[in-house]
């Protein structure tokens, strides 16, 4: 009986340890649960220092303040939190509460003990814990999860703007004198007036070179005297174009170069002269007398042969183009401005002057003695450069000729030419046979084989059309 009662207490008191041994086995942390801030075992509270969201106790989320991380209370309104103050996060319900400095707040909120805590994000069986979406809880606070927040990927340096091309500087050369077909010398003038009757400096080298006149073609200078008599009508007749001159592209300049005692005019007495005669409103007003580096330049030029006197530059070369000297009528000034590029801005000589000009088929016949053989009937063709057209007339007895085209283009003349010595025909009135009218056709008629010019007035360009008919 002692055996057995022994044997009975012996077991009792092994399946008590085996129940010690599996309490206390029961409470141990699981296998790698360590803690994420250290080996203190514990998570930790509103306050404390963290790395993650996973180093703060349960419900906790670490959040980056500006100098430290720390794990805080989620919230929705003040009163949830020990300190009445929940921090609203924009564009979420879920705020954060404020604390003290110990990092506890008024409700005492204690870390729970090992065997009371809730598991862990990532301890087996455990649900994760969800970042809010709206991970800005403002005032300096960000959070610090890594996953949920990730470092924003750095942007690319944007491309440098390309530097400009310099402009190359504006070159004038200077001729040496005033004279048709040659680049101007480097006249100036300093207090001339302009349009308005404010006062001024000017020069050729201006022209040529200062943006104000990149809209421009040519400059006209209209030079009298104040003893002309025919000069004043003359102005007149200019002021009357010259909304049109300058639209195509012209600069007007009224020169005089003596006053009605022969006396060189300075430009008070220019301007007073020609103000006799027309408003304000257009063009310069120079006086020839105060013209430098030489006074009375322009009275001295070989082109002033009578007065009233044009002397027509342009701008994309500086030469003198045209002269009233060619001409006993009044020089066409808005076709010459369009011609040598005007209407919006020069072009280089040789450009189009905006009609729709095209050469002809039979081209080149651009020089007397390989003229264009033509017959009766009609065809299209333009003077689109500095040449003329030259055509060989192959009719036996009369024969008319046409040719029309559009006088705001350009003026187009036309004549029978004598190949040897290079000039027009004469009739029998000793006049060149042809026509050089002022509008928008020329006719004429002749007899036998002959070559006919066809060019622009004083460089001008237009398409046109000519007609070849036998009587």
């Amino acid at each position: 009986m002692k055996s057995t009662g022994t044997r009975a207490v012996r077991s009792f008191l092994m399946a008590t340890a085996a129940l010690s041994i599996g309490a206390l086995v029961g409470c141990a942390a699981p296998i790698g649960d360590a803690d994420p801030n250290g080996d203190s075992g514990r998570l930790s509270g509103i306050g404390g220092p963290c790395v993650s969201t996973s180093g703060c106790d349960f419900g906790l989320r670490c959040l980056q303040s500006t100098s430290s991380r720390v794990c805080v209370q989620t919230c929705q309104s003040s009163s949830e939190c020990g300190s009445n103050l929940c921090n609203p996060v924009p564009g979420s319900s879920t705020g954060w509460c404020s604390f003290d400095d110990g990092g506890f707040v008024a409700d005492d909120h204690r870390p729970p003990a090992d065997d009371e805590r809730a598991p862990s994000p990532g301890d087996d069986g455990a649900p994760p814990v969800e970042d809010d979406p709206a991970d800005d809880p403002g005032d300096g606070w960000q959070d610090d999860d890594p996953i949920s927040n990730p470092e924003p990927d750095p942007q690319p340096e944007p491309e440098p703007e390309p530097e400009p091309e310099p402009q190359q500087p504006c070159t004038f050369s200077p001729g040496g004198s005033l004279s048709r077909n040659q680049t101007v010398p480097a006249l100036r003038w300093q207090g001339i007036y302009d349009k308005s009757g404010a006062t001024r400096d000017f020069s050729f080298e201006e022209f040529a070179c200062s943006p104000e006149f990149d809209d421009s073609s040519i400059l006209i200078m209209v030079v009298g005297a104040g003893w002309c008599s025919a000069c004043p009508d003359y102005y007149r007749s200019v002021n009357s174009q010259a909304s049109q001159i300058e639209a195509a592209g012209g600069v007007i300049a009224y020169v005089e170069v003596e006053d009605s005692s022969y006396v060189p005019a300075n430009h008070r007495t220019a301007d007073q002269i020609i103000s006799n005669y027309i408003s304000r409103g257009s063009g310069f007003r120079i006086g020839d007398g105060a013209t430098l580096p030489n006074s009375r330049a322009i009275y001295n030029s070989s082109l002033i042969q009578a007065y009233p006197q044009a002397i027509v530059i342009r701008r994309s070369d500086m030469k003198v183009v045209a002269d009233q000297n060619s001409s006993n009528f009044m020089l066409d000034f808005p076709a010459l401005a369009r011609a040598n590029g005007g209407g919006g801005g020069s072009t280089p000589p040789g450009g189009n002057n905006g009609g729709a000009c095209t050469e002809e088929t039979s081209e080149p016949n651009n020089a007397p003695t390989s003229p264009a053989s033509i017959q009766p009937g009609s065809f299209d063709a333009g003077i689109c450069g500095s040449d003329s057209d030259y055509y060989q007339v192959n009719v036996q007895g009369f024969w008319r000729m046409d040719l029309t085209f559009s006088h705001a283009e350009g003026d187009i003349d036309v004549f029978v030419w004598d190949v040897n010595n290079n000039g027009p025909v004469n009739d029998f009135n000793n006049r060149p046979v042809g026509s050089d009218s002022g509008d928008d056709n020329e006719s004429f008629t002749h007899f036998g084989p002959s070559v006919v010019r066809v060019y622009g007035y004083e460089g001008a360009r237009a398409a046109y059309t000519l007609t070849l008919t036998q009587q």
